[in-house]
């Protein structure tokens, strides 16, 4: 049984970094890369929105016994192979696993540039993969 109570505290708290995510994207790209603060801030939502993602995705495919994902990419791989998410936002989704990965790894190579533009690209994604997972998972109200 899928425990709705993992699901619905995770997305509860991607929910809230969301927000976050959303002020920093209303900066322009230029005084981003200049605040310090807001590029560690959009860091830590960042790697906590995709654990939580990929916390929520491990507990599904271990649930329905999709397998052993050898990656965190392959943990949003085997959620769209298995239908448990709908068509969309793929690439986007496992572009955030591999954010987790240089976020958590490889942070001295992130460039503000670059982590401006996966705050942009991901938005999106993490509101369509809360929207496919509460539905199908979790309480079925926002």
């Amino acid at each position: 049984m899928i425990n709705k109570d993992i699901v619905n505290e995770r997305v509860a708290r991607i929910r809230k970094l969301l927000l976050k995510l959303k002020q920093i994207r209303e900066l322009e790209e230029k005084d981003f890369g200049k605040d310090y603060d807001k590029q560690l801030i959009a860091e830590r939502s960042l790697q906590i929105i995709a654990q939580a993602i990929l916390d929520i995705g491990n507990h599904i495919i271990a649930h329905h016994g999709w397998g052993k994902p050898e990656s965190y990419r392959q943990i949003i791989t085997l959620l769209y192979q298995n239908k448990a998410l709908s068509e969309g936002y793929q690439n986007e989704l496992e572009g955030l696993a591999s954010l987790r990965n240089i976020l958590v790894h490889d942070y001295l190579s992130l460039k503000p540039d670059i982590l401006y533009k996966d705050i942009s690209n991901g938005i999106s994604a993490i509101e369509f993969f809360i929207k496919e997972i509460i539905t199908k998972y979790g309480d079925n109200h926002e």
